[in-house]
């Protein structure tokens, strides 16, 4: 891909409907996807090892409505065929998000989930303080056990 003047670009585009009566992107809807797959004996594999996908945080309603995410999905190593898990998210929001989502119960720029033992696991690096503590400069470390949370003040 050659440029001289602007930006490279790659671009997907995603519409429901049909080719000749396109309808509004539903939230969800898959803008873009960049995935990857392998050689085995005999056969390219049928599904992908790997994706990167541009998705659609809301309904496109109107140009003021076109929010969306990026989400990076990997496959287990071992046996079997199970599908995509995404690992990792940049929200609408900013925030980076490792094994969670805005709705697993955690806020702030930084959200790491454990969703691999059997006890709740998490960590979260945000503004949000505890109720009746210290306000600004500091951020907090928060970390979960259950529905246990201990927050740890970082200074910005």
């Amino acid at each position: 891909m050659d440029c001289y003047a602007g930006n490279p670009n790659t671009l997907g585009r995603r519409a429901q409907g049909t080719k000749a009566l396109p309808t509004a992107t539903a939230s969800g809807n898959i803008l873009f996807r960049m995935s990857g797959r392998g050689y085995y004996t005999g056969s390219w594999q049928a599904n992908n090892s790997a994706a990167i996908d541009i998705i659609a945080a809301e309904a496109f309603a109107d140009s003021a409505t076109l929010g969306a995410y990026i989400a990076f999905s990997t496959r287990a190593t071992g046996g079997g065929t199970p599908a995509l898990t995404e690992r990792l998210r940049i929200s609408s929001l900013g925030s980076l998000l490792i094994n969670g989502d805005e709705g697993s119960g955690t806020s702030g720029k930084l959200s790491i989930t454990n969703s691999v033992s059997t006890g709740a696991g998490s960590a979260l690096l945000g503004t949000n303080s505890p109720a009746g503590t210290l306000a600004a400069p500091f951020t907090w470390l928060v970390f979960y056990s259950g529905t246990t949370k201990v927050y740890v003040p970082a200074w910005t």
